[in-house]
């Protein structure tokens, strides 16, 4: 009579499937083989270590076996083991064929496996690569990080991704970027697959960078949406003073002028809506506390949370802008506004006036005997008197009202909301000012 599963537990004696292949397969075919000959005994199996024997046990409890005959079990067996040895050449073929290289080492990291594209990516060839420690081929600078890494990945088994150098033959080194991951071995003990491609074109434009933001004189950053900066480069510190501790530790707006809060957050608030590039120019604070002038292109990854930003300091170029605006718009020789800025500020005082029913004053000032005073004097102590008017309109007038010099000795005064009795007082009083004011050439 055939026996069951149940009856088949104590007679495992090989490897674990093959074990349950062999106790169904003798079974099955024991009614054709010959018994031995008389006095004879059948060979013993070698017998199973506690693992395999658990391991077969579980084969053979497997639901899809309970309700099978031993021949069924062996026919069962014999498919999945097929299946097995296709699957084992397809993976073979993979390996085999990938332009990275396939690993296998132990927990002492020896390679015992290597696949043949380490010819085309390093220089060895498999089989000089197999039975020697992966540690061997590590750059010095890179050995300790790998073997935290190994020690990570023995401790807390996952996919691990890191870069190093490896060795190759020639004795140069190739960046290489490898993904390992802890497997059970087929007799049980832990092994490490990995899959290694070479990097080393992609390194080289990480370095590249790195030098361009390391070595750039434009200040370099990113910053949170947190407000905070996550990285900078050293001219933030060249320029402004600060330590990197310093930058990192505090708002970035904190640093902004006051005047310029309002646009600088104005831009960041756009930063998180979409993704485009903000152009600004704000004045940021040194650590001395005066101020500089920084032009600013800002691009955000709102994704990520991210700002990408550099700066330039523009500080000279505004102090230019500012000294040819002053110069378009004032009397070189007095500071007053000259014709053309006094007659544009005038009309939209006058327009002002109009819409809020206000009165409007204007003065127009001569300075008598000027002529005289170049003839006796020279010209020289002429510009020395017009440069004194100014002070006369300023201990008499009021900071908004628009003084502009309009002719060679003719000043102009726009007196805002003031009526002409008014006008009539201010106009007295600048020439008794004028009369008490001293110049190098005499009384003005």
């Amino acid at each position: 009579m055939m026996q069951t599963i149940a009856d088949l537990k104590d007679r495992l004696g090989v490897a674990p499937t093959c074990a349950a292949m062999g106790v169904a397969r003798s079974n099955f075919y024991r009614h054709q083989r010959p018994r031995p000959a008389h006095g004879a005994r059948r060979p013993s199996p070698r017998a199973l270590s506690p693992t395999e024997r658990e391991t077969a046990l579980a084969v053979l409890h497997e639901p899809r076996f309970v309700d099978l005959a031993p021949a069924q079990v062996y026919t069962q067996l014999l498919d999945d083991n097929r299946y097995l040895c296709s699957e084992r050449t397809l993976y073979r073929l993979l390996a085999e064929h990938s332009t990275d290289m396939i690993s296998r080492h132990g927990p002492d990291g020896v390679y015992t496996y290597v696949s043949p594209s380490s010819l085309s990516l390093l220089g060895w060839r498999p089989e000089e690569l197999a039975g020697r420690p992966a540690h061997d081929f590590y750059h010095p600078d890179d050995l300790q990080r790998m073997r935290q890494s190994h020690e990570t990945l023995a401790e807390r088994p996952a996919d691990s991704t890191v870069t190093y150098r490896f060795r190759r033959k020639d004795g140069s080194y190739t960046w290489l970027e490898t993904t390992s991951k802890e497997i059970q071995g087929p007799f049980g003990s832990p092994e490490i697959i990995a899959n290694s491609r070479d990097v080393s074109s992609r390194k080289s434009v990480e370095e590249e960078r790195d030098r361009l933001f390391t070595y750039s004189v434009d200040l370099l950053c990113v910053a949170g949406y947190d407000g905070y900066l996550k990285q900078l480069n050293p001219a933030w510190s060249q320029t402004l003073g600060w330590s990197e501790e310093e930058l990192l530790s505090r708002p970035w707006m904190e640093l902004i002028h006051p005047d310029d809060a309002s646009a600088a957050e104005a831009i960041r608030v756009e930063l998180a809506k979409e993704r485009s590039i903000f152009s600004l120019e704000i004045r940021y604070r040194k650590k001395d506390g005066s101020y500089l002038w920084m032009s600013w292109n800002i691009f955000s990854l709102a994704g990520e949370q991210l700002i990408f930003a550099d700066a330039r300091d523009v500080t000279a170029r505004k102090e230019v802008e500012e000294r040819l605006r002053l110069l378009a718009a004032h009397d070189g020789l007095t500071g007053s506004y000259n014709r053309r800025t006094w007659f544009d500020l005038s009309e939209k005082e006058l327009d002002r006036s109009r819409r809020h029913g206000f009165e409007l004053s204007v003065l127009m000032i001569d300075l008598d005997r000027f002529k005289e005073i170049n003839d006796t004097y020279g010209h020289a102590a002429g510009d020395e008197v017009l440069k004194a008017v100014p002070r006369v309109f300023a201990a008499v007038l009021r900071g908004h009202d628009v003084v502009g010099r309009i002719g060679g000795v003719e000043f102009a005064v726009a007196l805002t909301q003031c009526d002409r009795d008014t006008a009539s007082g201010i106009a007295e009083r600048l020439r008794t000012e004028a009369e008490s004011t001293e110049v190098p050439a005499g009384p003005l």
